[in-house]
């Protein structure tokens, strides 16, 4: 029992570093910072009130008892607004959000009859809790509830990559990997509980918990450690994603996706714009570029970066980021071809043609060719 308390203590101890660090640093400023201090904060405040329970301490401060069923209502709207600010740019307050922290504030007022009861009968009940651990059917709901804020964390995570590859050729270092790991840390957390729960009880379940907590405070600090400024669109200047999708018109001779039903560009100057596109690529060998972005192109050929977008995704069918990975697939396809380049690498070839990562060029290779880039030059050897 000692080992779990101090594995719980070590968390709040990580956390409150990790608060402390980011205050000083301004690293924690605006509604990303806070957010993220308001999920460190939570985390800490529960591991705190685990360390409190596994001690056999908590009898002593019996109107504690509310934090352990009330706080894990805020991980999931907290790690949900976190996510939220930091993929939009233009993110504003409103005291509609307040509605997410309903659950939480019901559940500290739900307790009020506890409260209201004299101290030697509260200490009563915690200590026969120790005795016959159980979970009520409404200790249940913190995972159902973490469970539904899944849906909108991974649609705005698709969203995100979506803009992302509408705008640039090369995304890996804007692609929220970190914030991927904080949900999936999340995920691990409650998946442990629960199964834990149901197979072996509360306590061993609660202490499996505090250690998956207890990681999770130490993966945000590492995270913080190699990145301090953490991702924001701003850096990218790319638009928020549109929220949700309006019905498409059926005109023939208009490009009518809802986001350009507004635009009056014909299918056959789309035909046009795709032709100039492709001759423009091939001539320029612009491809090159790894850090070409969609509105670098569209300046070059005088047209509209909305234009352009409206051309790739309506006319050819692709984003920008595979439209521009398809030539430099060619690219690299033709190196290995060439026996000059036997002495080289094929991630030295990959970079050369404008990849920008061995990850990147790999998944690229697959979608493009149907084969791996090294079965693809055993091929070529054969």
């Amino acid at each position: 029992m000692r080992g779990i308390v101090l594995i719980e203590l070590l968390g709040v101890a990580q956390g409150l570093f990790l608060l402390l660090a980011g205050w000083r640093s301004a690293n924690l400023s605006g509604w990303s910072g806070r957010l993220l201090a308001g999920l460190l904060g939570a985390a800490c405040l529960l591991m705190g009130w685990m360390a409190l329970h596994d001690s056999h301490l908590l009898a002593n401060v019996p109107d504690l008892i509310a934090l352990g069923s009330a706080l894990p209502f805020l991980f999931g709207p907290l790690l949900y607004g976190y996510l939220r600010v930091s993929v939009s740019p233009a993110f504003r307050w409103r005291w509609a959000y307040g509605w997410h922290v309903v659950p939480f504030v019901l559940v500290v007022l739900g307790h009020i009859p506890f409260y209201t009861q004299p101290f030697a009968q509260k200490q009563t009940f915690i200590n026969n809790h120790y005795n016959q651990p159980h979970l009520d059917w409404w200790g249940h709901l913190p995972l159902v509830h973490f469970l539904l804020y899944l849906v909108p964390v991974f649609r705005l995570i698709r969203q995100h990559d979506a803009v992302l590859m509408t705008h640039y050729s090369a995304i890996e270092a804007g692609r929220l990997t970190w914030l991927r790991q904080l949900v999936i840390g999340f995920i691990v957390c409650y998946g442990l509980f629960a199964g834990i729960l149901y197979g072996l009880g509360l306590h061993p379940a609660g202490h499996v918990l505090a250690f998956a907590l207890t990681g999770v405070t130490y993966l945000i600090g590492y995270r913080q450690l190699r990145q301090p400024v953490l991702f924001t669109p701003e850096q990218w200047n790319v638009p928020e994603p549109a929220a949700e999708p309006e019905p498409v018109s059926t005109s023939p001779n208009v490009l009518s996706r809802p986001r350009y039903e507004k635009s009056a560009l014909t299918a056959e100057q789309g035909r046009s714009h795709a032709e100039q596109l492709a001759d423009w690529m091939v001539q320029q060998e612009r491809y090159l570029d790894g850090t070409l972005t969609l509105k670098q192109v569209a300046d070059e050929l005088a047209l509209s970066p909305h234009t352009l977008s409206q051309v790739l995704n309506q006319t050819l069918g692709v984003s920008f980021y595979d439209y521009v990975n398809g030539y430099r697939v060619e690219a690299v396809k033709r190196a290995l071809a060439d026996h000059r380049n036997d002495h080289l690498t094929i991630l030295a070839l990959a970079l050369d043609a404008g990849f920008e990562s061995k990850a990147a060029f790999n998944k690229a290779f697959k979608k493009h060719t149907g084969q791996t880039p090294s079965g693809y030059r055993k091929q070529l050897r054969t």
